[in-house]
């Protein structure tokens, strides 16, 4: 299949997938939802359905469609996302880790919960040897983790877990940063269990 090549890219494309980025930290998921869906359209018509800003889009859509509850909607999208990304970038790529965090996500959200501390915690481990422990995806993923440590019944680790991500959060970001302050509410919810 013939693509356009790059200068071709409709700034529409990327003009929705940024507002739909904006809505989505708003918590505007059907806008989101909505955004995305026109963008990745609009990508998969000029570049092709597994090009790379295409399978932005696809997972960014994805996410959306699983913070609406459509977790195995959304699980289905991102196992697809997931498998052109491995087949372009390799496990180790950015982009595909990425997609594996959202996947280990949208498994919890499932309640597939064993599957789901599995996927994060390879992604954790993988972000961290490639990256380093503070790396701003490493935290987003432990995060993650100890949610889903959490949700299986083992508080005491999963306080371990966030106590460290809130101490190393608070000395990158401050303790006024919004991902530092996330994670001292889980900490507090965890301590008033």
């Amino acid at each position: 299949m013939l693509r356009a090549p790059p200068s071709a890219r409709s700034d529409d494309e990327d003009h929705d997938h940024v507002l739909g980025r904006v809505e989505a930290h708003t918590g505007g998921w059907v806008e989101a939802e909505a955004l995305f869906r026109t963008a990745r359209d609009g990508r998969a018509a000029a570049f092709g359905i597994d090009h790379p800003v295409t399978l932005a889009s696809r997972n960014r859509l994805a996410w959306t469609i699983g913070q609406q509850g459509r977790a195995a909607e959304a699980g289905e999208e991102l196992q697809e996302v997931l498998r052109i990304r491995r087949e372009l970038f390799g496990d180790e790529h950015h982009d595909t880790l990425a997609t594996r965090e959202r996947l280990g996500w949208v498994l919890g959200l499932q309640g597939r919960l064993v599957e789901a501390e599995e996927e994060l915690a390879a992604v954790v481990a993988e972000r961290t040897r490639l990256l380093g422990p503070d790396y701003s995806g490493t935290l987003s993923s432990s995060v993650l983790l100890a949610r889903v440590v959490a949700q299986r019944g083992r508080q005491e680790e999963a306080a371990a877990l966030l106590a460290d991500l809130h101490r190393r959060q608070s000395r990158l970001f401050g303790p006024d940063h919004p991902q530092t302050r996330e994670t001292g509410h889980l900490l507090d919810g965890l301590g008033n269990g």
